[in-house]
């Protein structure tokens, strides 16, 4: 057996198999603990599910997220394919209205925060006494449970646009 047939057949295989399969239970076993640890009615009036606002967030994170799919789509085709100077002057204005998205988005976190009826990650960890991570695993239980709660938090612009 050479070295190929070794990592495609070897005897690790099947403890890789069990150590994915293990992580995956237990981290399902977290999303159902958080579930029945943190009370869903407490969690969603925390998050601000019910509020006018977060479902305008919403709407407004939907298409940053959106614009920002396009241009990462548009900004291939300009890399790979060499582009005129008139494409490359669309691209940067297409730039500054995603920066200009993402300020208006964090405008709109930022009111809905000090508002008071959106509590945050550690907020919300520290009324329900528990680790910021179980309250990401509630997340997820909601998610699960088909409840599009948001995450007022935004990811920094970096983490946008720094995965290419």
């Amino acid at each position: 057996m050479n070295i190929s047939e070794f990592i495609r057949q070897g005897a690790h295989t099947d403890t890789f198999e069990n150590h994915r399969m293990l992580a995956w239970t237990e981290r399902e076993a977290n999303i159902g603990a958080a579930d029945t640890l943190i009370d869903t009615e407490a969690f969603l009036e925390m998050s601000g599910y019910e509020s006018e606002d977060v479902r305008a967030y919403i709407a407004s994170l939907a298409a940053f997220e959106k614009a920002v799919e396009n241009y990462k789509a548009h900004y291939n085709i300009v890399v790979n394919n060499g582009s005129p100077e008139r494409r490359i002057q669309r691209m940067q204005a297409y730039q500054n209205k995603l920066a200009r998205m993402y300020e208006e988005l964090q405008d709109q976190a930022n009111d809905i925060m000090n508002s008071g009826y959106c509590l945050s990650r550690p907020e919300m960890a520290a009324e329900f006494a528990v680790p910021e991570y179980v309250i990401d695993y509630k997340y997820e239980a909601m998610a699960v449970r088909k409840y599009n709660v948001p995450r007022v938090e935004l990811p920094t612009f970096d983490k946008v646009f720094g995965s290419w």
